[in-house]
């Protein structure tokens, strides 16, 4: 075999890297259309004995109508949410990892979402930590939105009717200052909600449970049924609130009271119109502020 047939030819392989020819396909991104989703009877249930906390969700039927779900945004627009027979659970307990980093927080695209109605019924969702409990027992909350902008820090709601339900908040001792968080710090937030219904509501505050007295006057154990009425123009800001109270009724220590006025307050102070109160034993009618 002489010198030249010694030499391979890698003369093929230029020719077949030469792409001039070859059409180069691109893929667009994934798209999902959902419409209405429907589930049913479904439990979950989340620990963490790290840090001591868990999370327990179960429900008997849960329903979600999508008006756009678009991941490259991203965007999900939900028309309506209602939920049923649900039970939720959320426990902080004290941590066993003593040196926890955070690390800073990724600033990337803001998540676009927004919701038209919620309506949740027979429902209870309970939370604890080690300073405080609450347990809240839904029997009916329908919420209508009218803008939720969360990258913006706005809630606007059209209105809000709960029926059949209770509240009850404990927290066994009364936080000393050295115990609350000196980090939190006024925010930006703007929420508003037109229109609060309410109807046949329990509310129980009890923020010294460990030193009960059933005797007196305890501000910081506060029991309310049968809570009716109707409160609108509700406004919150870091500058300003405001809310109206049409008729507020309810019972405390067996006592019917009844509540109505305008109540502002902002950095010049408190200004209450109309105020009306009135109780099988007195009455007070006044403007001030």
């Amino acid at each position: 075999m002489g010198a030249a047939e010694d030499i391979f030819n890698y003369e093929f392989l230029l020719k077949s890297d030469d792409n001039s020819d070859t059409v180069v396909s691109t893929s667009e991104p994934w798209e999902f259309d959902i419409e209405d989703i429907q589930i049913d009877s479904l439990e979950f249930s989340f620990n963490d004995p790290l840090q001591s906390t868990s999370i327990s969700a179960d429900w008997q039927s849960l329903f979600v109508s999508v008006d756009e779900l678009d991941l490259n945004e991203p965007k999900l627009l939900i028309n309506d949410l209602r939920l049923s027979g649900a039970v939720a659970g959320f426990s902080i307990g004290e941590s066993n990892e003593t040196n926890i980093s955070s690390s800073e927080e990724e600033v990337g695209t803001p998540f676009n979402f927004s919701i038209d109605k919620v309506a949740i019924e027979d429902s209870r969702i309970h939370f604890n930590d080690p300073q405080q409990e609450l347990n809240v027992l839904l029997g009916l909350l329908e919420v209508k939105v009218d803008n939720l902008d969360l990258p913006g820090s706005k809630i606007q709601l059209e209105e809000i009717t709960l029926e059949h339900s209770s509240v009850k908040y404990e927290m066994p001792s009364i936080l000393k200052s050295s115990e609350v968080d000196s980090t939190f710090s006024s925010n930006d937030w703007i929420v508003s909600l037109n229109q609060l219904n309410l109807s046949d509501n329990n509310l129980r505050v009890d923020l010294d449970s460990l030193n009960p007295d059933g005797n007196t006057f305890n501000p910081q154990d506060i029991a309310i049924t049968k809570l009716n009425g109707g409160v609108r123009d509700i406004f919150y800001s870091k500058n300003k609130m405001n809310l109206s109270l049409d008729e507020l009724q309810l019972l405390t220590d067996n006592q019917p009271i009844l509540l109505k006025g305008d109540f502002s307050m902002d950095n010049k102070g408190l200004q209450v119109q109309r105020f009306a109160f009135s109780s099988q034993v007195s009455s007070i009618n006044a403007d001030f502020g």
